[in-house]
């Protein structure tokens, strides 16, 4: 055999073989882990999948985001603080404090349940109750005082990221550091101190409100989460109580965060099956032009159009249809936030890609 013929067939098995291992990575990193927001992603949507999501998009989901109702009776509000000497930015922004509670190896691990609603006595509470001790939950409860910036912001100059896909927290963390934070309400009402008990119960509402002013829609339907917990917890202290009047508001309201959460959800399942067909990908843009839906619902919606071909073999392997291309050309000019304007560039830049970093970017967008 040539020497020269030798050396193209080595190469060729090198090229085979960077192509194999991104795919075996991708499909081990893609695993869901046993939360149940990431329980449901499968690793592709049919076209009749995309198609139906497309239109429970259409009639149910979009509308029920449409200007999403919060009350803001149940926050706390950031509690005043001496002007000498400043702190830096960091020494002062609650999400900085939240994320260093929620990376904090000592409960990265933790599957900590909401167990207000079991049985007195059951497992399940004892382990719920054994958390209100937490430092954690002091520390938390301490960042629910300050104000906020953006969690994904914290996160990706922590991680220094700089792709449009946002840097994601692990659910399980932030759960359990939320009903620690509930338990130690428990702990508190159970003791005789209400008013030690409300400030944490608002303190988990105020952490999940700030999620939900997120970029990144995983970190708002966490966020809903955990006000939903925080909120029915509030409903059973006042009626436990006999704060019966208050009881009744705090119920009107959890069911409207019910309906919150429940839309959030929908949301992000349907939205990335949607973007799955390249022609939906004309209905996703005008939606994402929507400016009363919230923004991480809108760059949800263009991250779908820009790289929802990962979700299509036929995409991933031969590259972006031209639906999807003619769709995200339509936002290039249209004056949006800067925050989701360079998703339009760089999912513009991602259709000419070729194989090998498309299915990067497609494990990329499909774990975060």
């Amino acid at each position: 055999m040539k020497s020269s013929t030798h050396k193209r067939i080595v190469l060729a098995g090198f090229g085979c073989a960077g192509v194999l291992a991104v795919l075996v990575v991708a499909a081990l990193l893609s695993v869901p882990r046993f939360d149940s927001e990431d329980l449901a992603k499968p690793s592709r949507y049919s076209a009749g999948h995309a198609a139906a999501a497309l239109d429970s998009l259409r009639t149910e989901t979009l509308p029920a985001l449409d200007g999403l109702r919060h009350d803001d009776r149940y926050v706390l509000r950031p509690r005043p603080r001496p002007r000498p000497p400043p702190l830096p930015r960091s020494g002062r922004d609650g999400a900085v404090a939240a994320v260093r509670v929620w990376r904090d190896p000592e409960i990265a691990l933790e599957r900590v349940p909401y167990g207000d609603t079991a049985p007195l006595g059951s497992a399940e509470r004892r382990q719920w109750m054994a958390t209100a001790q937490w430092a954690q939950a002091d520390s938390l409860l301490e960042a629910a005082t300050r104000p906020w910036g953006r969690v994904s912001a914290v996160l990706a100059a922590l991680d220094s990221s700089d792709d449009p896909f946002l840097p994601v927290l692990d659910p399980l963390p932030v759960l359990s550091a939320a009903r620690a934070l509930l338990a130690r309400a428990r702990w508190d009402v159970e003791h005789g101190r209400p008013a030690d008990a409300d400030t944490a119960v608002r303190a988990a509402i105020t952490v999940g409100r700030h999620l939900q002013d997120d970029l990144a829609l995983p970190h708002v339907v966490l966020g809903a989460r955990i006000e939903r917990e925080a909120v029915h917890m509030l409903a059973a202290v006042y009626h436990n109580a006999g704060r019966f009047a208050q009881r009744d508001r705090a119920d009107a309201y959890l069911a409207r965060v019910d309906s919150n959460l429940a839309a959030l959800r929908h949301g992000l399942s349907q939205i990335r099956a949607a973007g799955a067909l390249a022609d939906n990908a004309a209905a996703l843009v005008g939606w994402a032009r929507h400016d009363a839906l919230p923004l991480a619902v809108r760059r949800e919606l263009i991250l779908a159009v820009a790289f929802g071909w990962a979700y299509s073999d036929p995409e991933t392997r031969g590259g972006p249809g031209d639906g999807r291309k003619e769709a995200l050309a339509q936002l290039a000019g249209a004056g949006l936030p800067a925050e989701l304007a360079g998703i339009v560039r760089r999912g513009t830049a991602a259709f000419g890609y070729n194989l090998l970093r498309r299915l990067t970017v497609a494990w990329r967008y499909k774990t975060t």
